[in-house]
């Protein structure tokens, strides 16, 4: 019984941080079918030489709108993604011939006047942190041309913000080397730690830790301070656990004889009901 316990809780935890792993680079085909669209949330995860981690994994989108910004003044529209490409392509972008695929764009669309830059690339990616906890830094290189000397580029300045959460790109300023800054608490140090677990498996880990707990609690004070020998009498509450799992027996044999028509094993109904479950 102790083992079974046990193993069910590790699954259950590795389950849930496995599906942390699986959010790795996922290339697909762009919105517009052009080339390769390009996903390494993997690289959204940091570590500063002043040895703080970071993991801006929640920041990126992989579906709904790209974020965006519009510059009043010069009438420019950006749209940008972080850790990945843009979810779709832009409406001036889409013309001929169509971009490729990049995490950020700078765009002007007028009727038939239009044009679309790239600001950069997933493959040409720096970090800087900012002061002692302050932020973050991260700029994507290798943009089009700009002038004679300079690549466009684009800078995320993320600055820390306990309360932001996942926060929003506030003001994007530059010419050819664009700068965007983002309040968000992610940027704090620690602050995006299990950030990236969806809600559900959130709470699958929070409660396999307190089942983990109460058994290594339970089985330490018996071992250790009631004297019970270590083995499954160890176990607290041993005798609800081993009717907890006959019911969940029984539901399964009762359930697979119900849909093969076959009758149990044991020549019986399952007995949920029956046995000595008390109910």
């Amino acid at each position: 019984v102790m083992a079974k316990c046990l193993l069910g809780v590790g699954v259950l935890v590795t389950l849930a941080f496995a599906s942390i792993s699986s959010a790795s680079a996922q290339p697909g085909m762009g919105p517009t079918g052009v080339g390769p669209r390009t996903s390494d949330v993997a690289s959204c995860r940091w570590k500063a030489p002043s040895g703080n981690s970071y993991d801006f994994t929640p920041l990126s989108r992989e579906t709904g709108e790209d974020r965006h910004l519009h510059d009043n003044t010069e009438d420019y529209d950006y749209y940008f993604n972080v850790c990945a490409d843009t979810v779709s392509m832009p409406p001036a972008c889409q013309e001929d011939p169509p971009s490729p695929p990049s995490p950020a764009f700078q765009t002007y669309l007028k009727g038939t006047d239009h044009m679309c830059y790239s600001l950069g690339s997933l493959t040409d990616a720096t970090w800087q942190e900012i002061g002692k906890g302050e932020g973050v830094v991260l700029t994507y290189g290798d943009g089009v041309q700009c002038d004679a000397k300079t690549f466009r580029s684009i800078t995320y300045r993320f600055e820390c913000n306990p309360e932001a959460g996942v926060g929003q790109p506030s003001t994007i300023t530059g010419n050819c080397e664009f700068l965007v800054v983002w309040p968000t608490s992610y940027a704090c140090t620690g602050g995006g730690h299990l950030g990236h677990l969806s809600g559900g498996w959130s709470f699958a880990v929070i409660v396999a830790l307190i089942i983990l707990a109460y058994l290594l609690g339970g089985i330490g004070y018996k071992v250790f301070v009631a004297k019970v020998p270590f083995g499954p009498d160890a176990v607290p509450h041993v005798e609800q656990w081993q009717k907890l799992f006959k019911l969940i027996q029984d539901g399964v044999l009762f359930a697979k004889s119900r849909a093969t028509g076959e009758a149990n094993p044991s020549g019986e109904r399952a007995g949920l009901l029956d046995r000595d479950s008390g109910l």
